[in-house]
């Protein structure tokens, strides 16, 4: 592994420990994420990288499994230095895809992965994992050409989340529009 790479991931370790015992700390990360980011020492990620064949995977990720809403279905939220990675398996996204999953499960699903990573809680890991949800159904296109038979993933970096956090006082339809143009799907 990279060492520079290691060093952010260690960074990002310490920091995010911080903030989860440090609610004063956390809450403004959750208002300016890449501030917080960089006086830790943590450069912004400005575009995102991967080969077909495989996709970054940082020792410093955190991963769960919410309840699922259907059999099958998942979705994991890991919380990396770079950002966050919702990550659908196969059986979600030909759901999404179909329009069988309903967006209110979905949506409710997200925001409980949002809110048990620690991302975001409460009513913002609601509203924002209802927009999430309905900017998967609208990206139903994109998530076919991507998508190799093993589901889709949507890595999101913190300079593509601020505008997203920055969109919460506008509502489900702010947070959507920046949803809609700064995340999009990549292949597992």
């Amino acid at each position: 592994m990279n060492t520079t790479i290691a060093t952010y991931e260690q960074s990002f370790a310490n920091l995010w420990a911080s903030l989860r015992s440090n609610p004063a700390a956390k809450l403004g990360f959750e208002e300016n994420p890449v501030l917080t980011l960089t006086q830790a020492g943590i450069p912004g990620i400005t575009a995102w990288s991967h080969t077909l064949d495989s996709q970054p995977k940082f020792s410093g990720a955190q991963s769960l499994q919410p309840a699922l809403a259907v059999a099958g279905e998942k979705i994991d939220v890991e919380v990396n230095w770079w950002g966050i990675d919702f990550i659908m398996n196969e059986k979600l996204t030909q759901d999404v895809i179909a329009g069988t999953t309903a967006g209110g499960a979905l949506g409710t699903l997200i925001g409980a992965a949002l809110g048990a990573a620690g991302v975001v809680t409460g009513g913002i890991a609601t509203l924002i994992g209802a927009a999430l949800a309905s900017a998967f159904s609208l990206k139903v296109a994109e998530m076919k050409i991507v998508n190799n038979g093993n589901g889709v993933h949507w890595p999101v970096t913190w300079l593509q989340w601020a505008p997203v956090l920055a969109a919460v006082p506008g509502g489900p339809a702010t947070i959507l529009a920046a949803l809609m143009v700064f995340v999009h799907p990549v292949r597992n």
